[in-house]
C-alpha cells in the first residue's frame, strides 16, 4: 500500500494541514524529524521538527500509518525465524553461522543486554555547597596540585607583578 493512500486513511481519523501531511510522509520514508521538517517545508526544520512532530494529529496519523502498514506487511516472529535459520543453514562460514545464531539469540530475548560500565574517578560525594567553604589547601589537594606547587597558577598563565616606582626628581 502506498504512503500516501495509507495518509488518507489516516488523515480520516484527525486532519492534517499540507505540511503535516507532507511532513507524515516523508517520515513514513524513513526520514528523521528534521528531514522530513524540510521535505515538508517548513521554515526553520531544525527547530520546528520537534512542535512538528509532537501534533496530536500528527502522532495519530503516524500511529495508524505505521499499524496499517503492519498489517499488510504481516512480518512477525515467525517470518523473522525462518530468515534466521534459512541464513544458518546456507551459511558459508562459521562467522556467518555465528551471525544467525546471534540474531537468533535477540530475536527470542535469550541473550540478557549487554552492560557497560563507565569508570569515573570519583573520590566519594562532594556536596557543592561546602565546596565554597574548603581552605585553599584542601581544594589544592583534590586537584591534585603536587606538595610546594602554587595552585593559584596554572601551567603557562602570567603572573602580575608589581613594581615598585622609582622616585623621580623633579629638574
Amino acid at each position: 500500500m502506498p504512503n500516501s493512500t495509507v495518509v488518507a486513511i489516516a488523515e480520516a481519523l484527525e486532519p492534517l494541514t499540507h505540511m503535516q501531511r507532507l511532513y507524515v510522509e516523508a517520515r513514513l520514508q524513513g526520514m528523521s524529524k528534521i528531514a522530513a521538517a524540510t521535505a515538508a517545508g517548513c521554515a526553520n526544520p531544525q527547530k520546528n521538527a520537534y512542535k512538528i512532530d509532537q501534533a496530536a494529529s500528527v502522532q495519530l496519523a503516524l500511529k495508524a500509518c505505521r499499524e496499517a502498514t503492519a498489517l499488510s506487511i504481516s512480518f512477525g516472529v515467525k517470518e523473522a525465524y525462518d530468515m534466521y535459520i534459512q541464513a544458518y543453514l546456507t551459511a558459508a562460514t562459521s562467522a556467518e553461522m555465528t551471525k544467525a545464531t546471534d540474531s537468533l539469540v535477540k530475536l527470542f530475548g535469550i541473550a540478557k543486554p549487554e552492560v557497560k560500565e563507565i569508570y569515573q574517578h570519583h573520590t566519594g560525594k562532594i556536596d557543592h555547597h561546602k565546596i565554597a567553604e574548603l581552605s585553599d589547601s584542601e581544594l589544592a589537594r583534590m586537584a591534585r596540585f603536587k606538595p610546594g606547587e602554587d595552585p593559584h597558577t596554572v601551567d603557562g598563565e602570567a603572573l602580575d607583578i608589581t613594581v615598585p616606582q622609582l622616585e623621580h626628581d623633579g629638574d
